[in-house]
């Protein structure tokens, strides 16, 4: 697993948190032709490896917290 992202988020209390955004890739290698690797879904997690579930345009969900955050980095 990579990391590939890192982002700002903020609750409506106003508390930042750190996202780390990793991606595995599926390697392809047993395919007749050698495809290169393909990248599998990604997994988002705080800072502190709390788990992350995205909800949509920008908003995520920690989820141990039941708390939703909003992006206020660019990605």
């Amino acid at each position: 697993m990579r990391k590939i992202d890192q982002f700002e988020v903020q609750a409506d209390n106003g508390r930042l948190f750190t996202i780390y955004e990793y991606q595995q890739d599926i390697s392809a290698e047993h395919y007749r032709d050698h495809y290169p690797p393909v990248p599998r879904v990604k997994e988002f997690h705080t800072s502190q490896g709390l788990q992350v579930k995205s909800i949509g345009n920008g908003t995520y969900m920690i989820i141990e917290l039941g708390l939703e955050v909003r992006r206020v980095s660019q990605p």
